[in-house]
Formats: C-alpha cells, sequence, structure tokens
C-alpha cells in the first residue's frame, strides 16, 4: 500500500472516542455576555475621557485667574512722582510767580495751566519755588491743583526737576510734568519704543527755566516713559 493509499484509510476510520453535540443555547449565552462587557469597557473609556477633559479645562481655568503672571519691569525713570490715579486732596492756595502757561488740556472743570509757586523755605533749604498744576475756570479764576516741588538740594540746579504725574486730580487730567534749567530747545522720551517730544515754554520768572509737560497720547503713563533727554538748539545733548 503506497503512502497516498494508507492517509486516505485512517481518514475513512471512525475516531477512537465519541464527542457529544455542541450546546448552542449555552455558546449563545457566553456570547451575550462577552458583548455586553465589552460594551460596558467601551463606555467607560469614553467616561473617563470626558471627566479627563473636564478636569484639564477646569485647571487651566484656575491658573488663568489664580496663577502669577511676571510682567515685564517697567523702564527706569527720573523720580517720576506718580500719585493714586485718581486723587481728590485739597491742595493750599499758594502765591503765584510769573504767568500762566496754558497747556491746551481742558476738561468739565476748566483749562490745565502750569505756573510757577512760591515755596516756603522752611521746607527743604536752596527750595523757594516750585510748579503747580491749576484750572482756570471760565469766569478767569484759577484753583491749584497738584503741586511739584524740589524737597532738596537747589531748585535752579542745571538739569530735570519735579516731574510729576501722570494722575486725575479734582476731575481734570494731569499731564507729566515739570521743568528743566539749562539751555534747552527740546525735550524727548520713549514710550513703548516710540520718541515723543515734550511741550516747553520758557518761564516768566527765569529764562533759564523751561517749563515742560507732555501731551496724555504721548505719555500716557508715567511708568511707561524713560529717562527724558534734553538738547540744546543745535541739536547737541546736554549732559545733565
Amino acid at each position: 500500500m503506497t503512502d497516498l493509499e494508507s492517509l486516505r484509510s485512517a481518514l475513512r476510520e471512525p475516531p477512537s472516542e465519541s464527542f457529544s453535540a455542541p450546546d448552542l443555547a449555552k455558546i449563545m449565552a457566553d456570547g451575550g455576555r462577552i458583548r455586553r462587557r465589552r460594551r460596558l469597557a467601551t463606555g467607560g473609556g469614553v467616561a473617563a475621557a470626558v471627566v479627563a477633559v473636564v478636569v484639564v479645562i477646569f485647571g487651566a481655568g484656575q491658573l488663568g485667574r489664580s496663577g502669577t503672571v511676571s510682567t515685564p519691569a517697567a523702564a527706569p525713570t527720573l523720580s517720576v512722582a506718580v500719585p493714586s490715579a485718581t486723587s481728590e486732596f485739597p491742595v493750599p492756595k499758594h502765591t503765584q510767580l510769573g504767568t500762566l502757561v496754558d497747556t491746551g488740556i481742558s476738561s468739565s472743570q476748566g483749562e490745565l495751566m502750569i505756573y510757577g509757586v512760591k515755596i516756603d523755605g522752611s521746607v527743604a533749604p536752596g527750595v523757594t519755588f516750585g510748579m503747580m498744576a491749576g484750572v482756570r475756570d471760565a469766569t478767569g479764576s484759577v484753583t491749584d491743583v497738584y503741586l511739584g516741588n524740589q524737597t532738596s538740594g537747589s531748585d535752579v540746579a542745571p538739569g530735570f526737576h519735579s516731574l510729576n504725574g501722570t494722575l486725575n486730580a479734582a476731575g481734570t487730567f494731569i499731564p507729566t510734568f515739570g521743568y528743566y534749567v539749562g539751555p534747552a530747545a527740546k525735550i524727548t522720551t520713549t514710550v513703548h519704543g516710540q520718541t515723543v517730544q515734550a511741550h516747553l515754554a520758557q518761564w516768566s520768572e527765569n529764562s533759564a527755566v523751561k517749563i515742560l509737560w507732555f501731551a496724555q497720547q504721548d505719555v500716557p503713563d508715567s511708568n511707561l516713559m524713560t529717562p527724558p533727554k534734553a538738547y540744546d538748539a543745535a541739536g547737541n545733548l546736554l549732559s545733565h
């Protein structure tokens, strides 16, 4: 007998052990349980994913509200006094020195003026005057609003003096203002990388003193400005 014939004979022989007929009912039941477990497992995975998303979103909201955000340090300024954003403190009436300088700034209270005023010598040796921001109403009456003056040293030493602002007082915007002693024909500063120029007016009491102020649109906040620079009529930078 060939090998092929032996194989065919073996295939025709009945099995030595009999098998019972398959239990179809049990197989169907087991299959149903497996399918239910898979559905539960899938549903559980979706729920877990939703919870994770909610936690992430909530966490981001919390960080936005309570996290600390570092802001760039403000550019250095030249002793610019910055009181509270709104100031209603009364200013005692001072003796005016020289003429009024109209800033071109106005409000419902009147026109903003800058002018020199007398300072009691006992406040600081060497300080005899300061610069006042006041409001002139429709009748021509002037009300003192905000005073800037030296607190030490000489009030006529070369260079910048008493830069004050920016704030709202008595319902009027007070710009960054002060004065410069020396042959300044132009004064500039930089805000957000842009060079802006101050308004200048010679003080009638002393021709060496130049009253200066910056427009609100140029310097909306004195913390934004870099130290100002003064130039003479030839465009040379003054050393002080």
